[in-house]
């Protein structure tokens, strides 16, 4: 078998304007079934351990050592392991949120779908700000906010272009449906209190706005429809007495109280689309 791959590999690669060495690529190791992915590493190595042959993985390391343990036990095995097969690593530096955001957006045709719409430009200008501080504040890997991204494309296709959507809300719950589920599962069934995953601004956004729309979303979202009212009627009454008074105020917090106020009642208004269409996302594997 070697013979013939290396005879393979000098008629692929001998002359000119050919390439020097033949390169297989083999992505996603690290998804595969345990028992498939180590019966592949082992015969690639066996079998095409031939001059002029090259294996490139494109894979998650600390997946596929994972997968190792589940063979051969814990502790340094797995690197030791791997080290018979993997002559030379090379990390690829993960992009920013906002780098990848943008790269998804353009493999979507996103632009092209927002074009046209009659409420194109605040859906659009609340869309990609949103996804990005949910992937932030979740923590979602490249993968997971692929699969946001898929879900999304598919839920806003759903509207027709005179219906507005509520992109920012819908960036947030996806996020949660997809990238914590068990999180998810337990607002909807008021095991958990909103209030407690609230993110909070810092390092990774300072927004105090993107905190407001996770509230408003939840509460809209995962409340009785009674309990936003309630909660409205306090917001407002406590924004006409700060604007009432005769007192000086702070106008940067009577200005986030009345931008709280603007989106629990936007989202409240879009509260049954949000609730029908999250329910669709979830049958979408």
């Amino acid at each position: 078998m070697q013979r013939f791959l290396k005879e393979l590999a000098e008629k692929v690669t001998t002359g000119e304007g050919k390439p020097k060495q033949l390169v297989f690529f083999v992505d996603e190791l690290d998804r595969c079934r345990p028992d498939f992915a180590i019966t592949l590493l082992e015969r690639i190595k066996h079998l095409f351990n031939v001059e002029r042959i090259v294996f490139v993985l494109a894979l998650d390391r600390e997946q596929l050592r994972n997968t190792v343990r589940c063979f051969y036990g814990s502790g340094d095995h797995a690197d030791t392991y791997l080290r018979r097969f993997i002559d030379f690593s090379f990390q690829l530096p993960k992009p920013s949120a906002s780098a990848f955001a943008e790269l998804l957006q353009t493999r979507f045709k996103m632009l092209e779908f927002f074009t046209g719409r009659a409420n194109s430009q605040i859906e659009y200008e609340r869309f990609l700000p949103a996804f990005i501080s949910t992937s932030k504040w979740l923590n979602l890997d490249l993968r997971t906010q692929e699969q946001c991204f898929t879900r999304l494309n598919a839920i806003f296709r759903l509207f027709h272009t005179s219906n507005y959507i509520p992109t920012d809300a819908f960036c947030v719950l996806v996020g949660l449906r997809v990238g914590n589920p068990d999180l998810f599962e337990a607002l909807r069934s008021n095991k958990t209190s909103i209030s407690e995953h609230i993110p909070k601004a810092g390092v990774e956004y300072n927004d105090k706005e993107f905190s407001f729309l996770v509230e408003a979303t939840l509460k809209t979202v995962f409340l009785p429809v009674e309990s936003i009212s309630k909660e409205l009627r306090s917001l407002k009454e406590h924004y006409k007495i700060q604007m009432d008074s005769k007192v000086e105020i702070d106008q940067s917090v009577a200005e986030l109280v009345r931008r709280k106020i603007s989106l629990l009642e936007h989202i409240r208004l879009n509260r049954e689309n949000l609730i029908r269409y999250i329910e669709f996302s979830s049958r979408i594997n």
